[in-house]
């Protein structure tokens, strides 16, 4: 199976201590996009990979941000 191409064009945080990662990320020739998933290194190899994740256009990454300001999570109950 071939790979493909990326390229991490910008860092911008670790979400939490499980190591969910948010980035800029190019594919290939493409526009770069937000990109948040695990990421981890390989146990023969030591090459960091990436595991399934969220990719969102810019437009999609501003859709979600003014959801989530709506949503106001603080008053929302994550409970069962």
């Amino acid at each position: 199976m071939a790979g493909f191409e990326f390229t991490i064009r910008d860092t911008l945080g670790t979400v939490d201590k499980t190591g969910l990662e948010v980035h800029l990320i190019q594919y290939g020739q493409y526009s770069p996009k937000l990109d948040v998933r695990h990421w981890f290194f390989g146990k023969t190899d030591g090459i960091k990979r990436m595991s399934k994740g969220v990719t969102l256009t810019k437009d999609e990454a501003i859709a979600l941000r003014d959801m989530l300001v709506v949503a106001n999570l603080e008053k929302v109950s994550f409970e069962k």
